[in-house]
C-alpha cells in the first residue's frame, strides 16, 4: 500500500509539477494523479521511474513510501 502522504510530500518538496513527473514517467497527468490518491496502483517501473525524478535513494524511503503496511487515514 502506498503511504500517499510521505509521497505527497516528496512531490511537493520536489517542487516539480506533476504533468513534468508524469511526462517524465510516460504517463497522462490524470493517471499520476489517481495512482498518487491511490485510485491506481503503480507498476513496479513507475515506481523505480517515480524513485529517479524525486531523487529518493535511500532504500527505507523507499520502502515508507511505496511498501507501507499501515496507512494512516
Amino acid at each position: 500500500m502506498v503511504n500517499t502522504e510521505l509521497l505527497g510530500k516528496r512531490v511537493t518538496d520536489s517542487g516539480l509539477k506533476l504533468s513534468f513527473i508524469a511526462e517524465k514517467m510516460g504517463i497522462s497527468w490524470l493517471t499520476l494523479y489517481r495512482k498518487l490518491r491511490s485510485q491506481r496502483v503503480f507498476t513496479v517501473d513507475e515506481v523505480n521511474d517515480l524513485c529517479r525524478i524525486l531523487a529518493i535513494t535511500d532504500l527505507g524511503e523507499k520502502e515508507r513510501i511505496f511498501f507501507a503496511s499501515e496507512v494512516e487515514k
